[in-house]
């Protein structure tokens, strides 16, 4: 059951709903022209592939994912409260205390999925959640990639990633992007 819409990007619509067993999900509802583009599909695959190998406090984690006719979709766990593009919006500077705590959780988050030899690769503030409880919880894989995989995926010189965050090694094209891009975000 749809109970709210919670946002909007180029891919797809991400609502607040209720399953089956009453449990809150974060429903990812990718646009039809999504499915009619093959490498949108194969960037949906290999984002559902690298996030379900991630499982981590500070990672949202992916509940399920699936197709129901021309409907792709991916079901996250639900963080009620905000992102911190939002937080730094409402609040201005944040204070540094705020700023140590934040990065010392998006730290360990990033320890975690580097380990496992994935790299974000669209890392900014829209895409750090912050719980009610403070906790930070990072999301949206979908331009991840595995370390040192050539998947295929990004054409010669195409630039892909939000700019304002963007690494340079990353703005000449994302193959060359490691952890330390990651970092750089």
């Amino acid at each position: 059951t749809i109970l709210k819409k919670l946002g909007e990007g180029a891919t797809g619509t991400v609502f607040r709903t209720m399953d089956s067993a009453g449990q809150l999900v974060a429903l990812k509802v990718f646009h039809a022209k999504v499915g009619a583009d093959k490498m949108q599909l194969h960037r949906i695959d290999q984002e559902t592939k690298l996030t379900s190998c991630l499982s981590h406090s500070n990672i949202v984690d992916l509940i399920m994912s699936g197709a129901d006719e021309d409907t792709i979709f991916l079901a996250y766990e639900h963080v009620w409260g905000g992102d911190l593009h939002g937080e730094i919006s409402r609040s201005g500077p944040l204070a540094p205390e705020r700023v140590i705590d934040i990065g010392r959780q998006m730290a360990s988050a990033l320890a975690h999925a580097h380990y496992l030899g994935i790299i974000h690769r669209d890392l900014k503030p829209a895409n750090v959640l912050i719980s009610s409880a403070q906790e930070v919880k990072i999301t949206d894989f979908g331009l991840a990639k595995a370390v040192g995989a050539n998947l295929g995926m990004t054409g010669s010189g195409q630039t892909l990633g939000s700019p304002s965050y963007m690494p340079p090694e990353q703005q000449g094209g994302a193959r060359h992007a490691d952890e330390r891009s990651d970092l750089y975000s």
